[in-house]
């Protein structure tokens, strides 16, 4: 398919049909797995912008169940910047095709129509993709209702983003977020680099964690090594933010890095010192206590300027630059974090982030002087002890997330780190 992709015209775009596995002999139902093995294959479409419609004909038989056809929606996530086709039984003259001026996804073939409170959230959720879904509305980023994206809340984001073209750009998000973090400084980046950010195992959108396994910073590096194999990354720059940038030196240990930039991150204080205490401290109360309160509030908060600035003030020190969705989104990722209880224990009884080893790649750790969280140089001690040729970066004006304080900033920031590398 790549070769597919360098033949065509720069407006081509192609158009599938899905495997009929899915519709005919799966009917919908447990599709997560065998969707994910339908879009690997069409990788090459979607990163070079390629694809086009697709379409999903169920079989004419399909006896009308609206739980079951909004659940499989919910892993149909991927469905193109382009837009999408569905047929439903035999009477594809009343198929719609989704186009940016439909105000909704009415499924109205056969007399099916799923309510508009059920789709709300799969209308404003991101796609794997830099752009929004092809038939949001303009004010999507803003909750109609407050009540009716309260009854989505829990709806995920795609469990990973690709896109852009170039060397491989892997970005790592932090702890109880996902990498919809990344959202703000995605158009600049791809338009050097092919970059994969994923949704780090175990948090929302993500594969769950299996209880039997104990989480460790090096089991979740082997887990997202795996990923990276899945999608054919052998080595790439790695761009973390706070838990993602430890981990970012984690698989440059193991080989995988070009080059690593790390964003305020976590881990770098000695172990047992009063910056590890202070930073279990603030995620207990974040996860144990205002995150379950505020949890009804959540699109409010998000909607209004000034309590976007009250919610995300540990986060950014510009709430108001932050995308009222990407707000939404932050908090109902930190809400929903499979792991964050087990994590907590976990660094409570042992050293949860340990030491590291000699890197041989290049280096850049960026640090803000608004960051609430890692508020002081002694937060990155043993960073300073343990990486003596790492470049050192402060960040003005910005905070814990400097991404969505000043993107354009960012994203030079790492876009140097990467640059340095392929000239040198």
């Amino acid at each position: 398919m790549e070769r597919w992709v360098e033949q065509v015209p720069g407006d081509f775009l192609f158009a599938v049909k899905a495997s009929r596995y899915l519709t005919h002999m799966k009917r919908l139902r447990e599709i997560a797995d065998a969707v994910a093995r339908f879009w690997e294959p069409l990788e090459p479409l979607r990163r070079g912008r390629r694809l086009g419609p697709v379409l999903w004909q169920l079989p004419e038989n399909f006896h009308r169940d609206d739980d079951l056809l909004a659940a499989a929606l919910g892993e149909l996530y991927l469905l193109t910047e382009h837009g999408a086709s569905l047929a439903i039984g035999d009477d594809k003259r009343r198929s719609r095709r989704l186009a940016p001026a439909d105000r909704g996804l009415a499924l109205t073939t056969r007399g099916l129509r799923l309510p508009e409170q059920r789709l709300e959230g799969l209308r404003t959720r991101q796609c794997p993709l830099p752009d929004a879904w092809p038939f949001e509305r303009k004010d999507a980023a803003r909750p109609r209702s407050w009540w009716d994206e309260l009854a989505c809340r829990r709806m995920p984001a795609a469990p990973f983003h690709s896109g852009g073209l170039g060397e491989s750009m892997v970005l790592l998000h932090g702890f109880t977020n996902d990498w919809q973090a990344w959202r703000p400084v995605l158009p600049s980046l791809e338009q050097h680099y092919a970059v994969f950010a994923p949704t780090l195992p175990g948090h929302f959108g993500a594969a769950p964690w299996e209880e039997e396994t104990p989480l460790s910073i090096s089991a979740i590096a082997d887990r997202v090594e795996r990923q990276l194999d899945t999608h054919g990354i052998a080595e790439a720059h790695f761009v973390g933010n706070s838990l993602g940038g430890w981990l970012s030196l984690e698989l440059a240990l193991r080989g995988r890095a070009t080059s690593v930039t790390c964003l305020c991150p976590a881990g770098g204080w000695e172990p047992g010192s009063a910056e590890e205490r202070a930073a279990y401290r603030y995620f207990w109360r974040t996860t144990r206590l205002a995150l379950p309160l505020s949890r009804p509030l959540f699109p409010l908060l998000a909607s209004q300027r000034w309590l976007r600035a009250v919610a995300m003030r540990d986060m950014v020190v510009h709430p108001a630059r932050m995308e009222p969705s990407l707000a939404l989104s932050t908090m109902k990722a930190a809400a929903n974090c499979g792991v964050a209880r087990q994590m907590l224990a976990t660094s409570r009884k042992e050293n949860l982030f340990g030491e590291l080893g000699d890197i041989e790649c290049r280096v850049t750790i960026a640090t803000a002087d608004g960051d609430r969280i890692c508020k002081s140089p002694a937060y990155f001690s043993k960073l300073r002890r343990r990486l003596p040729d790492a470049e050192w970066i402060r960040l003005e004006g910005m905070g814990h997330l400097p991404m969505s304080d000043d993107p354009d900033q960012v994203a030079e920031v790492i876009r140097s780190g990467a640059r340095v590398v392929q000239r040198g």
